[in-house]
């Protein structure tokens, strides 16, 4: 594949619906490699169905979805991270009872190579593969600045914490498309604002694609480089944050007659 095209998503016609609801509705755009993609649009737009068709969790009825040029909707949801998309949930999907480094370590399962009785000896290749894992795992921790929190239990870390650890988990399988449904939600101010700087850092030192779902409309104008916005499943707008912002169909869509620009200050 060629390197320029490493990290591009691109959705063709998306159509989905559950028993005659329509939920999405011939919904195309295309993101490109190394750019921070929001999706964003009123409750009940269909943002997130479209980010679990994407995903690989939604099979929708028509349409494609291209990752590195492999259409997602043609092999199994559990391949879908092999081919280099990786999430993380509005709702935190941790293991409580494991420590973070543990947490972070399971997100490299795809590059297990050895067997289960090997693993069960660890010893030769199955030492060396470990090794490999976690010496990943810890780039990540250093990265996310969770140095000091790698052995403790993620049941007893604090909520943003655990958004945090969730991030480093999705980025241990080593994705080049990311995917972020609701980041900052029930954050506080300095929690959003921490957590949005490591997107951004995460999207420039490690060259990421991200897709990013939010209803934080500061946030999402203060780092997206494009945007696509959906109302009752349809799209209704593209473009940058500034010309999105100022779109009648998006102002009418979120409040109907005061400016778009006047809520996100």
């Amino acid at each position: 594949m060629d390197r320029m095209e490493q990290g591009k998503l691109v959705v063709k016609n998306l159509a989905l619906s559950f028993k005659g609801l329509k939920v999405l509705i011939d919904v195309s755009f295309t993101v490109n490699p190394k750019t921070l993609h929001a999706i964003i649009g009123p409750n009940g737009a269909g943002k997130s169905s479209l980010l679990n068709c994407i995903s690989g969790f939604y099979k929708p009825q028509q349409g494609e979805i291209c990752c590195n040029n492999v259409n997602i909707l043609e092999i199994p949801a559990h391949r879908v991270v092999r081919h280099g998309i990786s999430r993380t949930f509005q709702n935190i999907e941790l293991f409580a009872q494991m420590t973070v480094f543990n947490n972070l370590m399971l997100g490299r399962h795809q590059f297990l190579k050895t067997g289960v009785l090997m693993s069960g000896i660890y010893w030769g290749p199955a030492k060396r593969e470990e090794k490999r894992l976690q010496a990943k795992v810890k780039e990540i921790i250093t990265m996310l600045n969770m140095e000091d929190i790698a052995d403790k239990l993620v049941g007893g870390l604090p909520y943003g914490l655990q958004k945090r650890v969730e991030l480093g988990r999705a980025l241990a399988a080593e994705p080049s498309v990311l995917l972020l449904d609701e980041p900052v939600a029930g954050m506080s101010t300095k929690e959003k604002e921490e957590i949005s700087e490591y997107i951004v850092k995460i999207k420039e030192e490690l060259g990421l694609t991200i897709v990013l779902i939010e209803h934080d409309m500061k946030i999402v104008m203060g780092i997206s480089d494009f945007i696509t916005v959906l109302n009752f499943g349809e799209k209704i707008a593209e473009g940058t944050p500034n010309s999105v912002q100022n779109d009648d169909k998006v102002i009418e869509a979120y409040l109907g007659s005061p400016k778009l620009q006047q809520w996100v200050q």
